[in-house]
């Protein structure tokens, strides 16, 4: 019993000790040993830029707003309950996203200097032959690609020329798109938790998540709030152990990001420690691949898109590139503690005590973590490349968050996120 105690309590103090002590190594590294690590304020990817404008008064008070009307939505009836949450999420991100520049901060990210790097730029080259686009991609990749498109698949170009196709194109369209199914990830946010828990726990899963910081402060014209909201998807189906539907979402998330892979590992583990048999599992899990492999492989015949070759661009891409600037010992421990940090102050926390109980999603999730980081594939920048992993988080912390003050809680995180939009540059 003892013995019990005492593993819970390094658990539950481990996550909260890494973050403090990678924050504190990275300001004494880049204030006494003048090493930035490949970050202007390492371990965070922020931008020391104080910006105080009469638009962050709009934000705070759209902020306070929710915080007041979140506790009161989750008397709700299911249904409103999740319109309320998707409202919410909408607006916070976008009041928090226009606090320093006003409204045309909402695409300053898509356009000008900042936009060089986006899938913008790669659109009209999908559209003028598509087929070719996708047939020589790994060269594309490996020569005239900008840094986004060539860090991912290519799915997020393929969608951006599809909206555009319907009218939707442009910086706003893709804004707009962004947004909406961005703050849409409230419902599988809160089907996951239903998944995992009962009702009020889910309910206050979607609160976890639509506050913690990082969600707040990068969902508003990033991409990777489309990857969240698929890539979620997949984690529901996956956990109900559709083989079939969740091989398709599984394969739509990794041709719109490889590090969506991480979601199946995360389910396949949790499910195993929630007591699911490995006889029973294994050919779900082979049902699924097959699925995901179909998928690649009807997109080959259809037009020669060959996705491990693309990987492989996209890897060398990345070696020769930002990644010899940021050391993996650094970075090991910096992603995780980021990570973990944009879960809020409190979020930390309360995921810290999940994982301390061997609560199966927390310790899913810190080993797909630490798996994560290890692989090097995401040195820095975690506050938005990992937006997908903040529902598998939110999951853990929702049934801790039973019988707390929800106010106080939920004002710490939102002050968290409007003190980081103010004081620095995010660039999302």
């Amino acid at each position: 019993m003892r013995s019990n105690r005492t593993t819970s309590a390094v658990l539950t103090a481990a996550p909260i000790v890494l973050v403090a002590v990678t924050v504190v190594a990275g300001y004494w590294f880049r204030h006494h040993q003048h090493r930035r690590l490949g970050a202007p304020t390492a371990p965070m990817y922020w931008f020391g830029h104080t910006r105080l404008e009469w638009w962050a008064l709009p934000a705070a008070a759209v902020l306070v707003a929710a915080v007041l009307l979140g506790p009161w939505a989750l008397r709700l009836e299911r249904w409103w309950f999740l319109a309320a949450a998707v409202v919410m999420a909408l607006a916070t991100r976008v009041t928090l996203n226009m606090s320093r520049h006003g409204p045309h901060e909402l695409i300053g990210p898509l356009v000008g200097q900042e936009g060089r790097h986006e899938y913008l730029r790669t659109v009209g080259r999908f559209l003028d032959d598509p087929v070719g686009y996708l047939r020589h991609f790994p060269q594309l990749v490996r020569t005239v690609l900008p840094i986004h498109p060539s860090g991912h698949p290519p799915g997020p170009t393929v969608l951006l020329g599809g909206l555009q196709e319907i009218g939707l194109g442009g910086a706003w369209g893709a804004t707009v798109v962004i947004l909406l199914l961005g703050s849409l990830t409230a419902v599988p946010v809160y089907l996951l938790g239903r998944e995992l828990a009962d009702e009020p726990s889910a309910r206050l899963a979607v609160l976890a998540w639509l506050f913690a910081p990082n969600v707040l402060l990068m969902s508003a014209t990033s991409m990777d709030a489309v990857f969240a909201a698929v890539s979620t998807a997949a984690a529901v189906l996956l956990l109900r152990r559709r083989a079939v539907a969740g091989g398709l979402a599984t394969a739509v998330a990794s041709f719109l990001s490889y590090a969506l892979l991480a979601v199946p590992v995360w389910a396949v583990a949790t499910l195993l420690l929630r007591g699911d048999r490995p006889r029973v599992l294994v050919p779900k899990v082979c049902v699924a691949l097959a699925v995901i492999a179909g998928c690649y492989m009807l997109l080959w015949l259809l037009t020669g898109y060959q996705p491990y070759d693309a990987y492989d661009a996209t890897k060398h891409a990345y070696e020769i590139g930002v990644s010899g600037r940021r050391p993996l010992w650094f970075w090991f421990f910096g992603d995780i503690a980021v990570f973990l940090l944009g879960l809020g102050l409190p979020g930390l926390v309360l995921w810290s005590r999940a994982l301390g109980r061997l609560d199966s999603a927390a310790v899913a999730l810190a080993g797909t973590l630490v798996l994560a980081s290890a692989s090097g594939f995401a040195k820095a920048e975690v506050e938005r490349i990992w937006l997908f992993l903040v529902p598998l988080a939110a999951v853990s912390i929702g049934p801790q968050l039973l019988g707390r003050r929800l106010r106080p809680l939920l004002l710490l995180l939102v002050a968290q996120a409007l003190l980081v939009e103010l004081l620095y540059g995010t660039t999302w």
